[in-house]
């Protein structure tokens, strides 16, 4: 069977500010004994824009055609990860978390959901360093 378990979502930085853009980095895997036909989708969260011809594949056939929902569909083989990146611009001046999870969907498989959060507009702290004598 195929096992996209180790599949991942990230996003290029941890903190962002209004205006500035995200690289997200999707890494299909599959460590199973068999390929798998998989849908994906991943909707760009509330407070971030698509920004367009951005959505990218190193295989398989990616649509941004109902941005902010993003589609790939194609195969995952057991030997060759799949990469999908696209860009978002931060359009929020809240601070908040945002949360975006992607929907992998093998053919006769059940779903799995990875997600990543990125900070916007977080404040960076700085704790005193203190050594004892």
């Amino acid at each position: 069977a195929p096992d996209l378990s180790t599949s991942t979502l990230q996003a290029g930085t941890g903190h962002v500010h209004p205006g500035e853009r995200i690289t997200f980095t999707l890494t299909l895997r599959n460590t199973g004994t068999l390929s798998a036909s998989v849908a994906l989708t991943n909707v760009v969260p509330s407070g971030l824009a698509y920004v367009p011809n951005s959505l990218h594949a190193s295989a398989g056939t990616p649509s941004a055609t109902l941005a902010p929902t993003l589609r790939w569909n194609g195969w995952v083989l057991t030997t060759t990860p799949v990469t999908i990146t696209y860009a978002a611009t931060v359009t929020t001046n809240l601070t908040q978390a945002i949360i975006s999870t992607m929907t992998l969907a093998p053919a006769g498989y059940a779903p799995l959901m990875p997600s990543n959060a990125v900070i916007v507009n977080g404040y960076q702290t700085f704790l005193p360093l203190m050594f004892k004598a």
